[in-house]
């Protein structure tokens, strides 16, 4: 498991919805259920790897009423602080006004 430092940069990459892709399965009940389970505070999509867990759910996204935010995670993402920062910088982007509150993207280890 590679080893990431609390001072690692954030990727820009990772907080944005990926593009569309041509020749995709539209599945529009699973997108439905996505829209009907809106309302709660999480939602867990599981499924085995290429089995369309991100293309749904960037379809989805692009598609969603109201805010959405993203964040591609990958196997350095299990630090917690590096997973925190990328989840605050996100937040941070999806919640101007609320942003002012937070001074920094970075979660510090002595915080």
């Amino acid at each position: 498991m590679p080893q990431v430092s609390s001072d690692a940069p954030i990727l820009a990459t990772k907080l944005f919805v990926p593009a569309p892709r041509d020749h995709v399965v539209h599945r529009a009940r699973l997108r439905d259920r996505l829209t009907a389970a809106r309302g709660g505070r999480v939602t867990l999509v599981a499924a085995a790897a290429g089995w369309g867990r991100s293309t749904l759910l960037a379809e989805w996204a692009l598609a969603a009423q109201g805010r959405v935010a993203w964040l591609s995670l990958d196997p350095t993402d299990d630090e917690p602080w590096q997973f925190l920062s990328y989840v605050i910088k996100r937040y941070a982007r999806r919640s101007r006004s609320s942003s002012t509150t937070m001074t920094s993207s970075r979660v510090s280890r002595r915080a």
